[in-house]
This record gives C-alpha cells, structure tokens and sequence, in this order.
C-alpha cells in the first residue's frame, strides 16, 4: 500500500470532519435556513467520501482485484476483503448515495435528516480512518 497516499488522504479526511463537525452541532433551524452552513457541510461530505473512494480503490487494487465501477460496491469490497468489518462498509456504502444526490442533485437533500444524519457519518468515517492508518502502519 503507498503509505504517503493514503496518509495524506486519511489527513484530509480527518480535516474535513473536524471542520464538519461544528456543523453537526449548530441548531438544525439555523442550519435549514443558512445556506452557507448547508452548502459547507454538503461540500464537506463530498470530499470525505470521494477521499475515502480513493483509498478504497487503492486498497482494492493493492490486493490483486479490479478496483469496482461504482462508489457504493468499493465500501461493499473493503468489507469482503476484511480490510473494515462488514457493517462499518455497509454503512460507509450508504454515504456514496448521500454523495451523488448532493453532487449530482438527482433529488433535494432533506436538511433536517442530513444534519442529524451528521453525527453518525463523522463517527463512521472517523473509524474508517482509524482502521485504514493501522493496516497502513501510520
């Protein structure tokens, strides 16, 4: 695995949730009617689970499997693979769908479940993170 790459990627990671997780803690009625919060935590929610893809692919890639087509399916073989437990991908996989409704806006986010849903995403990638730096040895 190259450790550098994934280093810096498990350090962005780490960044963005720091910087997300005020936003979790803001009033959700504050949170709904400030678009400059909504839109930061959105963007935020991006770029950890498109830093996370990378590692995943990466990861895939190092241990002799194609990397697979879609966002989803690399949690799903992180999890196969036992590089993360089972329900830790699970849900990490869930977030890819969160991810292509706010890039893609195939429909409106609802904001009040976003922003309760917050919480858990950072505890979920925090423990991504935790697991991915110990197989790497970082």
């Amino acid at each position: 695995m190259n450790v550098s790459l994934v280093g810096q990627k498990l350090a962005r990671i780490a960044e963005y949730c720091r910087e997300l997780e005020p936003l979790s803690r803001i009033p959700v009625a504050e949170f709904e009617s400030r678009p400059d919060r909504h839109h930061l935590a959105e963007r935020y929610v991006q770029l950890i689970v498109d830093s996370a893809v990378d590692i995943n692919n990466h990861a895939i890639l190092e241990s002799g499997s194609p990397p697979p087509e879609k966002y989803f399916d690399t949690f799903v073989a992180m999890g196969r693979l036992h590089i993360l437990p089972e329900p830790l991908a699970r849900r990490l996989a869930r977030t890819t769908g969160l991810r292509n409704r706010i890039v893609h806006e195939y429909e409106a986010v609802d904001l009040r479940i976003f922003h309760r849903s917050l919480p858990s995403f950072i505890r979920d990638f925090a423990e991504f993170a935790r697991r991915l730096r110990k197989r790497a040895g970082i």
